[in-house]
């Protein structure tokens, strides 16, 4: 399997069919599909007006490294949504 996981993708599709006010996202995925999700949520999210502020990828379970790099993610989201808002 290559992509991203069949619910992953129709969370994708209906933020991108309904358009709700947001404004800034973060795309985490896990390698568990055979990588790519983050390009093809990017792909499908391209025309909204939804920023992409960071992605990570992650292969098998996440390390204390990844935890950290996702905890960063999750403050630079916070950092834009407060600068914006």
């Amino acid at each position: 399997m290559h992509g991203i996981h069949p619910l992953a993708l129709y969370a994708t599709y209906l933020v991108e069919a309904l358009n709700p006010p947001i404004r800034f996202g973060v795309v985490l995925s896990s390698y568990g599909w055979g990588g790519g999700a983050i390009w093809h949520v990017q792909q499908i999210l391209g025309p909204s007006k939804i920023e992409v502020v960071g992605a990570m990828e992650v292969n098998g379970p996440p390390s204390i490294n990844d935890i950290k790099h996702i905890v960063e993610l999750s403050k630079t989201l916070v950092a834009k949504i407060r600068k914006e808002g």
